[in-house]
């Protein structure tokens, strides 16, 4: 299974960030800091699987 950025899968989905991060129920500056890789923290295992969800995709095919 190849795994791929956020970006890349919410690009491939055509979906802003914002509307990512509205289906998923985070802030859209949530997805901007991981997709920057400006997140000070670990990544909560529930808005990964929050984002996956929205995107229809399995938590491990994305590169956090």
């Amino acid at each position: 299974m190849k795994t791929k950025s956020l970006q890349e899968w919410r690009d491939s989905k055509v979906l802003s960030q914002r509307e990512l991060a509205l289906a998923a129920g985070v802030s859209p500056a949530t997805i901007n800091r991981i997709e920057t890789g400006k997140v000070k923290t670990k990544i909560m295992p529930k808005t990964k699987r929050a984002i996956s969800k929205a995107l229809g995709v399995d938590p491990s095919e994305i590169e956090w």
